[in-house]
């Protein structure tokens, strides 16, 4: 299969140390939430798969900063 493959800069997925993906943030290029930051974790406080929370927050680093802090509790 041939093709282009776009990088996004703004995305971006946090790994435990084993590297399984326990969060996602990423910035929204479109709709109403234009501009701001997508987080979403990947774990449950008890560790297991699921939704740990997700949001939406005015920049980066505050969307990795509720990502961290809610999977502190999980690892």
């Amino acid at each position: 299969m041939a093709g282009n493959v776009d990088v996004a800069p703004d995305d971006w997925t946090l790994f435990d140390a084993a590297g399984k993906p326990i969060a996602r943030l990423y910035k929204i290029t479109s709709g109403p939430q234009d501009g701001r930051w997508y987080w979403t974790v990947l774990v449950r406080p008890d560790g297991s798969q699921g939704s740990g929370g997700t949001g939406f927050v005015a920049t980066g680093r505050e969307a990795r900063e509720a990502c961290e802090g809610r999977v502190a509790v999980a690892i």
